[in-house]
């Protein structure tokens, strides 16, 4: 996803190298810059582009409000995390209401130029883009995404929005491992395909059945605010039993409606949780790995060693490096 001016802006668009100093370390190293100014504000726009998907962020500093084209090139499956601001203005046509700060909404959008009313503010969100090619090659490994792509890449015109929820730990992880810095474009070609992959798929599981992509589960809301429930308790005990009160529903039923959703046990999935939190926070912050241990949930620095070097295959400390 791409922007630009509007037509009564008086814009001037700069590359990279021209940026001014404050911005050049929001820059992604092997991304496409352009850095847009006027006396509306101004825009960073980076993307890291491949065949048949783009990764684009943007950083809106808005000091009136103005009126800024959204831009797809081609028809896309589209989410946009939005990470700070206040509520994101929508496209021209969708009625639902502005994104608020961490959360994302998926749509399909047609090739279009929509028009966007931003407001006084600073905003910055992800786009991630998926082209009919892409849902067209992993239709062809997974046939029962069959009916995800007949779906979501139906032809038409408007723009559809068809999901939305909380960004959590495993989002902000993906998203992470997306925009990260790697040793060379062969290897940043193959996480970041990894990466999308991983967060399509988590999408599919959280919002639809493979039976019918085209209706919301019967268990969403329930399966949110569980999911919502870990999010914001993952430094205190978390105990079954009270994770399938929330769920209102039997034990048998709550494993299985987990395991359905998630693709894992509850264990497994509080502790990947915790895991990719501390990932966040080693490549984040200063803080020592004793401190991240017991801030993501762990009781001692010797399980969290042991569960972080099972799946990153390196120490916390070598990681950080």
């Amino acid at each position: 996803m791409k922007f630009r001016p509007g037509k009564l802006l008086q814009a001037t668009t700069l590359k990279k190298v021209l940026l001014p100093d404050q911005l050049k370390a929001l820059v992604f190293p092997n991304a496409v810059v352009d850095y847009t100014e006027g006396l509306f504000g101004s825009f960073l726009s980076q993307e890291i582009k491949g065949d048949n998907y783009s990764i684009s962020q943007h950083h809106f500093f808005i000091n009136e409000p103005c009126v800024l084209y959204a831009v797809a090139e081609a028809p896309v499956l589209t989410v946009n995390y939005f990470l700070k601001g206040p509520p994101f203005p929508q496209f021209t046509g969708i009625s639902d209401a502005g994104l608020t700060e961490n959360y994302y909404r998926m749509y399909y959008v047609p090739q279009m130029k929509n028009e966007i009313t931003f407001r006084k503010g600073n905003y910055s969100c992800i786009y991630v883009s998926y082209q009919h090619s892409y849902l067209k090659e992993l239709t062809d490994r997974h046939n029962k995404l069959q009916s995800l792509f007949d779906y979501v890449m139906q032809p038409g015109e408007a723009i559809r929005s068809l999901a939305s929820g909380k960004i959590n730990a495993k989002i902000k992880s993906s998203l992470l491992n997306l925009t990260r810095t790697y040793a060379n474009i062969k290897e940043q070609d193959l996480m970041i395909y990894v990466h999308l992959r991983e967060l399509l798929f988590y999408h599919i599981r959280r919002h639809n059945t493979l039976d019918d992509l085209a209706l919301m589960d019967s268990h969403t809301d329930r399966i949110a605010a569980l999911e919502n429930y870990i999010d914001e308790n993952l430094t205190k005990p978390l105990h079954i039993e009270t994770l399938i009160k929330l769920c209102n529903v039997n034990r048998t039923d709550f494993y299985k409606l987990f395991k359905s959703h998630f693709g894992e046990s509850p264990y497994q999935f509080i502790q990947n949780h915790r895991i990719e939190w501390a990932m966040i926070l080693i490549t984040t912050t200063g803080e020592s790995i004793g401190q991240i241990a017991w801030k993501v949930g762990f009781k001692d620095i010797s399980s969290f060693n042991k569960a972080f070097k099972n799946r990153y295959k390196s120490s916390p400390n070598t990681f950080r490096l």
